[in-house]
């Protein structure tokens, strides 16, 4: 919290930030947002975060930790799959190293992007994926349980070190349908554990 002082005479108002809490009630409040108890195969939406390149995040503890459930929607209409079924994503709500609340999506630790030729939106011949980095990347895929190793993870810091931003072609576009209008670019990070807590089954 900002303290009280003067700029050029003026005296300057305390300035009191969201806390996790106060950002739950927003959540609530939307239609397409839902708390959850568990995460599930969600489909893998990188572009709905806001974590910025060298930042980190602490995963919350205790009230402070809830799983939510996203409905992803385009042009005002929820995104459905083959089978019919709304397409979701999940995350959980932290507090940055420079006191932002942010969304955080496990899938970002997990995803694959396709890589695509950006002036034509058709599939590349050869290294076509492109994977997340880092020892906390390494320790998901060790504990595929996303649940279960997202309460593992409570209290110990993730950093994001870097972003290769990924030329992909829009959800659902066939690649002999697709033109450089439905490139669209994914975030696939750099990541790490930072700092001295670790969950108890690190470098198992």
């Amino acid at each position: 919290m900002c303290t009280t002082g003067t700029f050029q005479g003026t005296k300057l108002k305390k300035i009191k930030r969201m806390t996790l809490q106060e950002s739950f009630a927003i959540e609530n409040g939307s239609s397409n947002i839902e708390e959850v108890t568990e995460f599930s195969k969600a489909f893998r939406v990188d572009t709905l975060g806001n974590i910025e390149a060298g930042e980190s995040f602490t995963i919350p503890t205790g009230a402070d930790y809830k799983i939510w459930r996203q409905r992803v929607m385009r042009g005002g209409q929820p995104v459905v799959d083959r089978d019919g079924k709304p397409v979701v994503a999940e995350y959980i709500k932290c507090l940055t190293d420079k006191n932002r609340i942010v969304n955080f999506f496990p899938s970002s630790l997990t995803k694959i992007a396709f890589k695509v030729d950006p002036e034509t939106g058709k599939d590349l011949t050869s290294d076509r994926i492109v994977r997340p980095s880092g020892d906390i990347v390494d320790y998901v895929k060790a504990h595929p349980n996303m649940t279960e190793t997202m309460k593992a993870l409570q209290g110990c810091t993730i950093k994001c070190h870097e972003y290769d931003k990924v030329p992909v072609r829009a959800f659902g576009v066939p690649n002999d349908k697709a033109t450089k209008k439905d490139v669209e670019y994914n975030n696939i990070g750099k990541w790490s554990l930072v700092g001295e807590n670790k969950p108890a089954n690190w470098g198992a």
